[in-house]
């Protein structure tokens, strides 16, 4: 297998202990890590990953869309030109399309210097949010800044999920538009938890579309695939994990880990 896994620190919520990560993804089988760059904190998280033995791939700034709870949200990560100055020549930086296409971050991202990679993430549904995500890279490419993109398979699949068939026939409708990415260093984001809103519904995803889902990343050469886990109720979100849940949490983590095996997408 051509790809690293990398697992997020979503999924110890916003202000979960790193020691938490350790009982979901052990560094020994999953070192590799997609940070979150929580506002003002990103040296200590960064400090406390490393001592745990974990590997930062990437450094996820912000989403920089109108929806009101995102906003919130982004007020707590830090800001992208800041992101980029303080940490850009040491870790890859991934954004949201909607924030790479801000004026102030491709300037930003003009003027850095020796800045390692921006990944660039479709946040819109459908094939309109991937060819916005891919247009965006090629400007970041033209300028001369190093650039891959991020296809988040939720965010694709999310408006056609009414449906077993709508599920299905857009699964499939996926695949040539991932092949369509292949010109670029791609990576992909496969949500497994258990919010709803932005988690796959995995329950309803066959062996067989997954293992078609695995032989084009090899063909398109993906070269990481991230692992996140959003978690209900909101609480768990916040990083307020009851120790009671993690045997229940680290055993769906398993169950899904173990499928994902089986079907080609992790050894």
């Amino acid at each position: 297998m051509k790809w690293h896994i990398l697992v997020s620190t979503d999924s110890i919520g916003m202000f979960g202990d790193i020691k938490n990560l350790n009982k979901l993804w052990p560094p020994e089988r999953f070192p590799y890590v997609e940070m979150i760059s929580w506002r003002g904190r990103e040296e200590s998280i960064i400090s406390q990953l490393t001592a745990h033995g974990y590997r930062i791939a990437h450094l996820h700034g912000r989403m920089g869309n109108d929806i009101p709870a995102m906003r919130l949200l982004d007020q707590l990560i830090t800001r992208t030109p800041s992101l980029m100055r303080r940490w850009g020549t040491a870790y890859d930086i991934l954004i949201h399309t909607s924030e790479a296409r801000k004026a102030t971050v491709i300037n930003a991202a003009k003027r850095a210097t020796r800045i390692k990679r921006i990944w660039i993430e479709n946040d819109e549904s459908g094939a309109d949010g991937v060819s916005r995500m891919r247009h965006t890279a090629q400007q970041y490419l033209h300028n001369g800044i190093p650039t891959g993109v991020v296809f988040d398979v939720f965010h694709y699949i999310r408006s056609y999920c009414e449906s077993d068939l709508l599920l299905r026939q857009s699964w499939e409708d996926m695949m040539p538009l991932l092949i369509q990415l292949k010109p670029f260093a791609l990576g992909i984001h496969f949500p497994i938890g258990t919010r709803v809103d932005d988690s796959l519904p995995l329950d309803r995803i066959s062996d067989e579309m997954l293992k078609r889902f695995a032989g084009v990343c090899e063909y398109t050469g993906v070269e990481r695939i991230t692992l996140e886990y959003q978690h209900e109720p909101w609480k768990y979100r916040a990083g307020s994990i009851p120790s009671s849940a993690f045997p229940v949490i680290r055993t769906r983590i398993e169950r899904i880990t173990n499928r994902l095996i089986k079907n080609n997408l992790l050894v």
